[in-house]
Formats: structure tokens, sequence, C-alpha cells
């Protein structure tokens, strides 16, 4: 029994660690920066993407 005791203290202690019951706390302003920064960037993917598509249908004419 203590063994299993131990791997269930050592399993939620890294639960615990790996996720974290209350988030970090942060500005509304950090936060405004990297909503922008994932919008920018899924913005720029799309466009690349759309431009790939574009381009290789003129190899298939």
């Amino acid at each position: 029994m203590p063994l299993i005791a131990a791997f269930s203290a050592l399993l939620r202690a890294w639960l615990d660690r790996a996720f974290p019951a209350a988030l970090a706390p942060s500005s509304s302003r950090e936060r405004a920066d990297d909503d922008e920064h994932t919008r920018r960037s899924i913005h720029d993917v799309t466009l690349e993407q759309l431009g790939i598509s574009h381009w290789s249908c003129h190899t298939l004419l």
C-alpha cells in the first residue's frame, strides 16, 4: 500500500504542475497584445495558404 500511496502523491504533484487550477494573472493589455498577435499570425498563414492554393492550381491547367 505505501507504494500505491507514494505513486498517487507523485502523480497528483505532477498533475498540479502540469495543469494548474488557477491561471497566472495577466493584465488586459498583455492579453489584448497576445490576441492581436495571434490574429495577425492566423491572418498571415491564411493568406499564405490561399496563395499556395492559387498558384498550385495553375500547374494543373
